[in-house]
């Protein structure tokens, strides 16, 4: 995952970037929207160490369809494999199908 922020970035310990540093306000509170991650998110993961060194993996949601072509290896790899070909140039137009939308 890539953390864009404004800001030097330096890697610390286990591969992590260091972003900056942000301060609590007079409610012991801290803003982290400079650091978040620029994809759509929905929560977060919270996890903490020994040393009180605090984790936050970033959360989406999967809309239900989406969910059961994951949960489906065979439609999965069909997806897969049709937009391989189509990078590849191998797949070919076919015209219109609006004339089929009534038919359903």
């Amino acid at each position: 995952m890539t953390i864009r922020t404004k800001g030097t970035k330096t890697t610390t310990r286990k591969g992590q970037i260091k972003v900056g540093k942000v301060r609590l306000d007079q409610k012991n509170r801290i803003a982290l929207t400079p650091f978040l991650p620029d994809f759509d998110i929905s929560g977060y993961e919270v996890t903490s160490d020994e040393f009180g060194c605090i984790t936050l993996e970033p959360l989406t949601e999967l809309p239900a369809r989406e969910l059961q072509l994951l949960q489906d290896s065979k439609a999965y790899d069909s997806v897969k494999r049709g937009i391989q070909q189509i990078g590849e140039g191998k797949v070919k137009s076919r015209g219109s199908f609006a004339k089929y939308v009534d038919e359903i």
